[in-house]
């Protein structure tokens, strides 16, 4: 994630997620009514068994999510067959999560049970409670964590007063916590975010952050502005990390206009590697999917973007799915342009510009 080629950041992916969507979850298709699938449940406390009314329950990295009524229960609608990250958030409660996969016509019905945060009763180090040291540090974690690309101009932190910040010491890493859902507003994109922050550090060379967003649509003002966001969204979609993992999982990368050149490590700075094709370095195993593997430095050029990324690999391969996403998802360092797409190049799993007029 940022500062330009020499800086490499660990992402996770979906972007930021930890875990990913599955097949159907990212193909651009239409679906039959009864090919939707559905979840529904009730949460509880843990230990009074009591129902837990206006608790936010939605799938990470998507559009799709509720409110629990005051009999606990809700009903997640029209959801695309694949494999989810389910989260259920409460003030005041520990975050729930639960990997959930769901077939074509499913109604999976799930009971979940919060277990109220202990408050620590020890001793607390109160850090950067001077407002001029807290407004450098937001700072800092904007600049990181929103990003400082055209879109990143255009978001604002509605609710900044949530984010707690300190400095490790010794490392001079910044490390951002909050025990609110952070309210993001992007008016590039036209999306309002709700994010659970899960991790955040960042340092002067590498940084990363892993979240549970849950994304809903502005309302337009008129057509025009919504022609402009969905302009906007096709022109963030098309030659980002995520459009390139689906490529290579589709085999279609260099149909899509990618060229891929292959380098050591240490030549990352200087010219062009090997030229690449996707049967190189992705593979299907068996039971696993599909699986991109390389030694060295993947670098990347898409058509008419002018800029180029690189991705170094964590360990020998990583699963790539159609729906753009990665497991694990701390496993690939991204540098160059890709490094500098943070929170506000992000789009739901659910957006298909393909499906869009």
């Amino acid at each position: 994630m940022p500062k330009h080629h020499l800086k490499g950041r660990w992402l996770p992916l979906a972007l930021c997620m930890v875990l990913f969507a599955d097949a159907r979850a990212g193909d651009p298709v239409r679906l039959a009514a009864d090919e939707y699938a559905t979840i529904r449940g009730r949460i509880l406390d843990r230990a009074s068994r009591d129902p837990l009314p206006h608790t936010n329950v939605f799938l990470a990295h998507t559009t799709l999510g509720v409110i629990t009524g005051l009999d606990g229960h809700f009903h997640l609608k029209r959801i695309a067959p694949g494999t989810y990250q389910l989260v259920v958030n409460r003030v005041g409660y520990q975050t729930f999560t639960r990997e959930i996969t769901l077939q074509p016509g499913d109604e999976q019905v799930v009971e979940m049970r919060l277990e109220q945060k202990t408050i620590d009763g020890g001793e607390v180090e109160v850090v950067a409670s001077i407002p001029k040291v807290w407004r450098s540090q937001l700072q800092r974690f904007k600049e990181a964590f929103i990003g400082e690309t055209s879109n990143g101009r255009k978001c604002v932190i509605e609710n900044p007063e949530v984010l707690r910040f300190e400095i490790e010491s010794g490392s001079s890493d910044l490390i951002a916590t909050s025990d609110s859902t952070l309210h993001i507003t992007n008016h590039s994109l036209g999306y309002r975010l709700y994010v659970i922050i899960d991790q955040f550090r960042w340092g002067r060379v590498e940084g990363l952050y892993s979240i549970y967003p849950r994304f809903e649509e502005l309302e337009a003002r008129d057509e025009e502005e919504m022609k402009k966001w969905r302009k906007q969204r096709r022109a963030t979609y098309y030659g980002s990390f995520r459009h390139f993992i689906a490529c290579l999982a589709n085999r279609s990368a260099e149909m899509d206009g990618y060229q891929m050149f292959l380098k050591e490590i240490h030549e990352m700075n200087n010219a062009q590697g090997t030229r690449v094709f996707t049967d190189q370095i992705v593979s299907t195993m068996p039971g696993m999917g599909q699986q991109l593997h390389f030694d060295g430095m993947l670098q990347v050029i898409y058509r008419g973007s002018g800029g180029v990324s690189s991705i170094r690999l964590k360990q020998n391969h990583i699963i790539i799915k159609s729906s753009g996403e990665i497991y694990p998802p701390l496993h690939a360092v991204l540098y160059g342009v890709w490094a500098n797409h943070r929170i506000a190049d992000i789009l739901p799993l659910d957006y298909h510009p393909q499906l869009l007029p």
